[in-house]
């Protein structure tokens, strides 16, 4: 498909205008962006703006203003020849919008990601402007585009990352800037623990109760398939564990099983703790029996057998699961 660049100004700036205020709204469609939450503003310039797009592009770009209505972001759009165009935000005050809610962000599993979301208080994003891609090698390409644009954003402020159109979330490290001038987003997105929620569950939820009760009872079951699979099944055994946080309350975690005893189950722990006083991920675990709350492993036919708990909390279990 060839882009014709727009050459009227009152109808770029009307276009913008439309853009922004669709970008605001709740969609049903994606957006193709990268996003870059920040602990402090970026305030780009006219010559910031260039100067990213001449670095990310290796050329000079047709730039114009985008009129932001908030009055705490500034927008610029980078008309490119055969393709759309590409914005380029810096906003002042934090991501969420009128009709977005912090509250989903809060119950991330993940401290880092939860705090990062949480405490960012600016952040910068690149935008394909229109419709997003139905083809997909269109839709990579461009998306390698503005990684390279969103490389030159990136800075020791930027706290958390995230590929609009998934939902994925990455955290920052010394290799963040060259995965995305070399368009690796796959493995900079790769974590997929960064998006998991918190499921909050009710001590005297008679449903899971009873579910954990279940799992509890049939262990024998998962100690069988154990032994028959061993530790380095794949997809591996796995158990459920209750630990103790040090607010003396309740933090459930999945471990990979790694061994067995008379009255433990042996594993390592696969889930990024959320509460104080418990192992976090990687660690190895020795676990009683009695705080085993739900374990599953899968059949050679790739289906699972176990998940009682999790079948309740989580409905798309359910599609794994042996009938």
């Amino acid at each position: 498909m060839i882009y014709v660049p727009i050459i009227a100004i009152s109808a770029i700036a009307l276009g913008l205008l439309i853009w922004f205020l669709l970008r605001r709204m709740k969609r049903d469609k994606p957006i193709l962006s990268i996003v870059l939450m920040r602990s402090t503003p970026r305030r780009l310039t006219d010559a910031d703006a260039r100067g990213i797009f001449r670095r990310a592009l290796k050329a000079e770009v047709e730039l114009h203003p985008i009129p932001m209505p908030d009055g705490h972001t500034t927008g610029f759009a980078a008309v490119i020849p055969n393709l759309p165009p590409l914005a380029l935000i810096d906003s002042h005050v934090p991501y969420w919008g009128p009709d977005e809610s912090i509250a989903d962000y809060q119950q991330l599993e993940h401290p880092q990601a939860r705090e990062a979301y949480r405490s960012h208080t600016a952040w910068c994003a690149v935008d394909l402007m229109g419709d997003y891609p139905a083809d997909a090698q269109l839709s990579e390409k461009l998306l390698r585009l503005i990684a390279r644009v969103a490389a030159e954003l990136h800075d020791e402020n930027v706290t958390l990352l995230m590929l609009r159109d998934t939902d994925q979330l990455a955290l920052p490290d010394e290799k963040t800037e060259a995965m995305l001038k070399e368009g690796r987003l796959a493995e900079l997105f790769a974590d997929d623990s960064l998006v998991r929620p918190l499921i909050h569950v009710s001590a005297d939820d008679q449903a899971i109760n009873a579910a954990m009760a279940e799992a509890r009872t049939r262990v024998p079951e998962l100690l069988s398939a154990f032994q028959r699979q061993g530790p380095k099944a794949d997809p591996p055994v796995m158990f459920k564990a209750r630990f103790v946080t040090s607010e003396n309350t309740h933090e459930y975690t999945w471990c990979r099983m790694t061994g067995s005893e008379a009255t433990h189950l042996v594993g390592i722990t696969e889930n990024v703790a959320s509460s104080p006083g418990v192992p976090q991920k990687g660690e190895t675990v020795r676990v009683a029996l009695d705080d085993i709350v739900d374990w599953a492993y899968f059949t050679p036919n790739g289906k699972a057998q176990g998940f009682f708990v999790e079948r309740i909390i989580n409905p798309g279990v359910k599609n794994v699961l042996t009938t």
